[in-house]
């Protein structure tokens, strides 16, 4: 039984490393021609997960109402490379969801206290929280191919900022009631 708590969050992991020595740096601008599907790891809860999950085309369930969230993050969590999640563009069935809209908000995130290689506690930093947010609106089941197919656009930058390329990839959500 799905947990109701009204928000589903998919965080899409991206094997940064991967994507760099497989389709290299690239100029690409908005619209990346480069699929990185087999470089993606999509995750949901368990519970709400419809079917295999850590996969670039993960199904989810929905339900109308359910505000959908999605976050970026790099399985390298940023040490060489970075990525960020900049667009998402719905492209089969998109009057089942609101336009995705960017949004951000500033947090306070744990960081440990090292010292003599030991970590000793910990102190909190500012953090800028960027995600992507919908709402499904109307159920799946009627609509041709019975998903909303989506299109998620990263791009990668060096640890000094400087753009490496864009890519994207297209995963689906069921709306189930």
């Amino acid at each position: 039984m799905a947990q109701d708590s009204g928000f589903i969050d998919v965080l899409t992991v991206v094997d940064v490393d991967k994507v760099i020595s497989k389709y290299h740096p690239n100029a690409s601008a908005d619209e990346p021609g480069v699929s990185i599907s087999d470089c993606v790891y999509m995750l949901v809860r368990r519970d709400e997960a419809v079917g295999a999950e850590a996969i670039p085309e993960l199904t989810f369930a929905a339900k109308t109402s359910d505000t959908l969230r999605w976050r970026l993050a790099s399985l390298t969590l940023n040490t060489r490379y970075s990525a960020v999640l900049y667009k998402m563009r719905v492209s089969g069935n998109p009057d089942c969801i609101t336009r995705p809209q960017p949004l951000v908000s500033n947090i306070k995130v744990p960081v440990p206290e090292v010292s003599g290689g030991q970590s000793s506690g910990f102190n909190t930093q500012d953090y800028v929280d960027f995600f992507l947010q919908s709402t499904a609106l109307s159920p799946t089941a009627t609509v041709p191919n019975q998903k909303v197919t989506y299109q998620l656009y990263v791009q990668i930058t060096d640890n000094q900022g400087n753009k490496v390329g864009t890519y994207s990839w297209d995963p689906y959500i069921t709306i189930t009631t």
